[in-house]
């Protein structure tokens, strides 16, 4: 109970700590399901790292945030994710996507977004 209070808190305070995980608020990340990949394009001019679940998994599941060259994604560029490799995804339910930048010494404003 106590992971899943502290994994609540963590993913409300990381979410709620900024608008905009850019510092051009015109730059985005965004996500799609493409046939049988989730396309996450990044818009902006800075790397950034995601992180993607299936949104019922987040009860009980523990995470952290870590950032690895198989998780990032550069500028003003695109991945495809294939949905077997999301974490608890059948289809039709939907998906969590978080993102962040990565300072090398801090991982700072995390965002996420819901992708049905």
């Amino acid at each position: 109970m106590k992971n899943i209070l502290f994994l609540l808190a963590a993913v409300l305070f990381f979410g709620s700590s900024c608008s905009n995980v850019f510092e051009n608020e015109n730059d985005s990340v965004y996500a799609k399901f493409s046939s049988n990949n989730l396309v996450i394009s990044n818009g902006s001019n800075e790397v950034v790292y995601y992180a993607v679940f299936e949104q019922g998994s987040l009860a009980v599941i523990d995470w952290v945030p870590f950032s690895s060259k198989e998780n990032r994604i550069l500028p003003s560029t695109s991945i495809s994710v294939k949905k077997e490799d999301i974490y608890a995804y059948k289809d039709g339910k939907k998906v969590v996507l978080f993102y962040w930048k990565d300072t090398g010494s801090a991982i700072q404003n995390m965002q996420q977004v819901v992708i049905d």
